[in-house]
């Protein structure tokens, strides 16, 4: 779980032609910092830490090919 969350983002979109186009996008969600205390019992044992800025990074290509 995560509290607040910050996600920014852009994409772009270049038609080749009239029935081929490519998208490309890209998203940075922010989570901030997070405390991390877990005891999953003896044989997965315990984890716990305080990370700091955490983040994640998406990229995303796709081609729309209309026939």
């Amino acid at each position: 779980p995560v509290g607040r969350q910050w996600r920014f983002g852009f994409g772009s979109e270049w038609n080749y032609s009239a029935n081929l186009a490519f998208n490309l996008s890209y998203t940075l969600a922010w989570t901030g910092n997070a405390k991390v205390n877990v005891d999953r019992g003896f044989l997965a044992g315990h984890v716990e830490g305080k990370y700091k800025n955490l983040y994640a990074q998406f990229f995303s290509f796709s081609v729309n090919w209309l026939f």
